[in-house]
């Protein structure tokens, strides 16, 4: 009877104290994310200004320059045989 108790002791024992580490390690690495996020997220905005300068530059480039002027072609005109 008493190796009953004691293996009952022995298990919510260890159960409770599994749940207090599950517990402390979810915070802990909760607390560790949030700042490599944040840093993260400034990269990727960086990253995202830079594209958009570069799109914005070309896009000004391409319509700086003329157009150039085609001269109008004669059409061809083809004979028809009867």
């Amino acid at each position: 009877m008493s190796i009953l108790l004691f293996l009952i002791g022995a298990l919510s024992g260890l159960v409770l104290g599994a749940a207090l580490c599950v517990r402390y390690i979810r915070q802990e690495l909760t607390a560790r994310i949030g700042p490599t996020m944040d840093l993260l997220l400034l990269k990727l905005d960086n990253v995202d200004s830079a594209v958009n300068l570069a799109l914005a530059n070309w896009h000004a480039e391409l319509h700086n320059h003329p157009q150039p002027v085609r001269q109008h072609e004669a059409p061809v005109v083809t004979r028809k045989l009867y």
